[in-house]
């Protein structure tokens, strides 16, 4: 199963907006690069999720969802790093009672849904939004 490394969430907000961008490195060993040049396939799966402290993220934030990304994986492919950026309002990451900083995180999770139920995930870098909407 391929392996993810260090994702890392970054939020850069202006004029009611905020651009939330993902970065992390996809890894496939050699078995994975051999079942890909057998016709098996993987994508991606981000979201990102409030985060209070503890051990739980919190619900995902539908409108912070990002598009799946398809991986090309062949013989040759060892890392495959991955820069993904979504904007939304500001206001669609509310996510804690006005006043209170918003904490966010991102997961991200490798998927092939090709005889394989098991989703691979790492969760990001916690960033904090101060303002208020």
């Amino acid at each position: 199963m391929p392996t993810i490394s260090d994702p890392n969430l970054t939020l850069s907000e202006a004029d009611g907006q905020v651009t939330i961008r993902v970065r992390y490195e996809v890894t496939f060993d050699a078995f994975d690069r051999a079942l890909a040049e057998l016709g098996r396939n993987w994508h991606s799966h981000v979201n990102v999720h409030g985060f209070d402290g503890g051990d739980e993220l919190g619900a995902d934030i539908p409108a912070a969802v990002f598009d799946r990304v398809d991986f090309n994986v062949n013989a040759a492919t060892t890392v495959i790093p991955q820069d993904v950026r979504k904007t939304v309002a500001r206001s669609v990451l509310q996510e804690d009672p006005a006043g209170n900083p918003d904490e966010l995180k991102a997961r991200v999770r490798i998927h092939s849904n090709q005889n394989v139920v098991e989703y691979l995930e790492e969760v990001s870098d916690q960033e904090v939004l101060t303002s208020a909407p």
